[in-house]
């Protein structure tokens, strides 16, 4: 014989799959608005972080700093330059970037000049690539805004401190 259910379980069955529905839907649900947002959010972001300084005659672009890869030499990971960045090794260019003080003070002659602006006090702006690490001959003043610095550029292989690129002898250019 079989036993008839009681309505009491049937409503507590009833109550629980609804229960549940309701959860997984609502997980579902906030799943999916949270995800839109992270996809928004994480798109701005990319967006952003992709923005580089564009090209202009007469300076060397960014674009083409960032032809560089990855080798071993000893063991130890080592920049691999494109031919069109070893042509620019030991010659006199002018690059434009955004100042990321490695020291105090309004006006800095040791720093770094970056492709991005610093967006955070704590954080680099970006890759090795996209940064270049600059000793000028006077002092340069510091600015949110871009700048453009001359120098002798320098191609990196061995350095410990993550930098590709230096520009020795460097002078910020006049507009």
């Amino acid at each position: 014989m079989r036993k008839t259910p009681s309505p009491v379980r049937s409503v507590t069955r009833r109550k629980a799959r609804a229960r549940q529905a309701f959860t997984r839907a609502m997980a579902l649900y906030l799943g999916a608005g949270v995800s839109t947002l992270a996809l928004f959010v994480f798109g701005q972001a990319y967006r952003a972080s992709h923005h580089v300084l564009p090209d202009t005659p007469g300076i060397v672009s960014w674009h083409t700093l960032a032809q560089v890869g990855t080798t071993q030499e000893k063991g130890k990971p080592a920049p691999l330059f494109s031919a069109a960045v070893k042509a620019l090794d030991h010659t006199r260019v002018n690059v434009r970037g955004f100042i990321v003080p490695l020291e105090s003070g309004d006006e800095q002659r040791h720093f770094i000049l970056s492709a991005r602006p610093p967006s955070c006090p704590f954080c680099l702006p970006g890759g090795p690539e996209e940064m270049i690490e600059v000793f000028s001959t006077r002092p340069v003043a510091y600015t949110e805004q871009p700048i453009v610095v001359s120098g002798g550029l320098q191609e990196l292989t061995d350095e410990s401190d993550g930098l590709i690129y230096r520009l020795d002898g460097a002078a910020q250019m006049r507009k």
